[in-house]
């Protein structure tokens, strides 16, 4: 659902952070307080030469300026939490017209009790046991239910791309017990050791198939699509109609990656269907348990509100991200790895690229917004949790079709409160939403070390995805070039591909190891991000600022301590500081594209010889290993 008009409401959250300030914090108070947080967060007992987060981070669960909440968490966490809050109180007090149906949709959720998600959830799950049997007597005269269908923008206009979907992690022991820890009980049906066998073993040969099945991305109108794949069983008319209500025309554009659709029907056609129900019953377990702590999470409240909008580019990010992304622009003639027209490739990519900030703005057309939010969408009173979810799906599934052959936006493939930055490779743009306008990644009043160590690291992170992994084969137009980039330049990028991966593989903590493969993309990200923008800050205020002790604006207590460019460093491990257990660790990057925050800190950093020479890292160190990694 997009909620624009919601942002009609909602200030950029520079006055929120994760502790408490005066609420009249003028410049010397913020100051003040901030150095003593940043202080308040260090464990300064251990060495910065051995773990740097530990370190930044060591004391961040005793931090006498955040609360008992706060501390219990990490940082990411509750700069989310604190957008939430914040939405929360304004839809709550707010009588406008215009907020009635996110209003509904907010109190909806509060009013959901933990009783009757569970009761609902049960009746679910139980009235799916029909599904065996459906199944059974299914003729497969399409793929309705099997296949994963996104849009994007793409060579000036909104194409369609057709993909298998990557099954999730089912079964995953340590999701079972977290549950289980939480309600004291397992709540769900409980499954032999027989039926989670027969899981694993479906998810991992359905998986291999799905992978075999992938080829280099095609382009297709919907006839020639249809021609190429005519010898599988499927109706693709019925198909196509069905996902679009009859938009999608022959002519249509598609993307696919997929080879052939045969032998992955086959497979399903052959697999028992207990086993493929069970294995929808657990993904469905793990998707929506959250919903049943006692305390409904704030990201699963607000998960509804999709494509809530409003990104520009404010002037206060503007020099810091331009300065970001001229540092990659001007610096690619330098990289002998690449031959030249790779060089020339990347630098029409980079050059082209465009950066926006999550923001409100209150000269929108309100009576024109009404129109296009809620067009074809009506909560009643009446209607329960479930039939309101319902409502919603069937609204946006409608609007993406609805929306085929006219440009995206940005606000069509993300909404401003999502925890996180992006980048978009489909439109070659990436955005830094709301939640990232708060302490300790941003505030007026930082002093520039902070400031690039914080946003400036998030924006470099963002504008490094833009051409690293997968992303460094595709033109400003998504357009995969991998055919037409020299073995020269493939080569070295993936040498120094390896070398990351290598690195982050001797990551662990007790039996959890790293995936470096896994976490690779942001890993390059990481590294990237950081180089470009301490590179951009040290242009900015040259070498005499940054081995100072006195910025352009000085944080009391912490001049004394450190050097600016070792405050730039601390700014940047102190956005992932976090008291979380080795259990919560575990389970929420076990499979996570991204490493766990101490890894992230100690590899980028450990691979900058600036941070070593910062802190007199001696050669042979952790943090000043032999062997470093270097991408842009």
């Amino acid at each position: 659902m997009d909620w624009r008009s919601l942002l009609l409401l909602v200030p950029l959250l520079t006055g929120i952070c994760t502790f408490k300030l005066p609420e009249t914090a003028d410049e010397s108070t913020f100051l003040e307080e901030y150095s003593s947080y940043m202080n308040g967060n260090m464990d300064k007992s251990i060495d910065p030469c051995k773990d740097f987060h530990r370190f930044a981070c060591g004391n961040y669960k005793n931090n006498r300026h955040l609360g008992d909440v706060e501390k219990s968490t990490f940082v990411f966490r509750q700069l989310q939490n604190n957008t939430f809050v914040y939405i929360r109180k304004v839809l709550i007090e707010s009588n406008d017209e215009i907020l009635k149906i996110p209003k509904q949709y907010l109190q909806k959720c509060l009013s959901y009790n933990v009783r009757e998600r569970l009761l609902d959830m049960d009746e679910i799950l139980e009235s799916t046991e029909m599904f065996v049997e459906d199944w059974r007597n299914l003729t497969f005269d399409g793929v309705e239910e099997l296949l994963h269908m996104t849009t994007f923008y793409n060579e000036k206009k909104q194409s369609i791309y057709l993909s298998w979907s990557k099954l999730r992690s089912a079964y995953e022991p340590d999701g079972y017990k977290l549950i289980e820890n939480i309600f004291g009980q397992s709540i769900y049906y409980n499954y032999s050791e027989e039926e989670y066998n027969d899981v694993q073993r479906f998810i991992k040969e359905f998986q291999e198939l799905l992978e075999n099945s992938q080829v280099s991305q095609e382009k297709f109108t919907i006839k020639t699509f249809k021609k190429r794949h005519s010898a599988a069983e499927i109706d693709w008319d019925t198909f196509f109609y069905t996902v679009s209500r009859g938009i999608l025309k022959e002519s249509s554009p598609i993307f696919t990656a997929v080879k052939d659709f045969e032998p992955i029907l086959k497979f399903l056609r052959n697999t028992d269907p207990k086993v493929i129900f069970n294995y929808i019953k657990w993904t469905k377990v793990l998707q929506d348990f959250p919903f049943l702590i006692k305390n409904l999470p704030n990201e699963n409240i607000f998960g509804g509100l999709q494509g809530i909008s409003g990104f520009r580019k404010p002037k206060r990010f503007v020099g810091v991200a331009g300065a970001i992304r001229d540092q990659l622009y001007y610096r690619i003639d330098d990289f002998n790895w690449l031959d030249d027209y790779t060089k020339s490739f990347v630098k029409t990519v980079v050059n082209a690229l465009e950066i926006y900030v999550g923001y409100t703005d209150d000269s929108i057309d309100r009576d024109l917004m009404r129109e296009r939010q809620y067009q074809g969408l009506e909560i009643l009173e009446e209607d329960d949790f479930l039939e309101m979810i319902a409502k919603i799906l069937h609204f946006n599934y409608k609007q993406k079709f609805t929306n085929i052959g006219y440009p995206m936006e940005i606000t069509d493939y993300i909404t401003v409160l999502i925890p996180n930055a992006h980048s978009i490779r489909d439109i070659n743009s990436i955005a830094i939403l709301a939640t990232y306008m708060q302490l300790p990644i941003y505030n007026k009043f930082m002093p520039q070390s902070l400031k690039y160590g914080g946003i400036g690291s998030v924006i470099g992170h963002e504008i490094s995805h833009d051409i690293d992994g997968s992303s460094f084969f595709f033109d400003y137009n998504n357009v995969n070039r991998y055919n037409v980039i020299g073995n020269f330049s493939k080569n070295n990028f993936y040498e120094r591909s390896a070398c990351f991966e290598s690195q982050y593989n001797k990551f662990y903590i007790k039996d959890f190891v790293n995936n470096g493969s896994h976490t690779l993309s942001e890993n390059m990200a990481d590294n990237g991000g950081i180089r470009l923008s301490y590179d951009a800050y040290v242009e900015e205020v040259g070498n005499d600022i940054l081995n100072s002790y006195q910025d352009q604006r000085v944080l009391l207590n912490l001049r004394t301590h450190f050097t600016n460019k070792q405050m730039f460093f601390l700014s940047v491990a102190q956005m992932r500081c976090n008291s979380l257990p080795y259990d919560q660790i575990k389970f929420l990057y076990e499979d996570d594209e991204h490493p766990y925050d101490k890894f992230r800190v100690n590899g980028m950093l450990s691979n900058m010889e600036e941070f070593s020479e910062a802190f007199e890292c001696p050669l042979g160190s952790n943090m000043n290993p032999l062997t470093k990694c270097d991408l842009w």
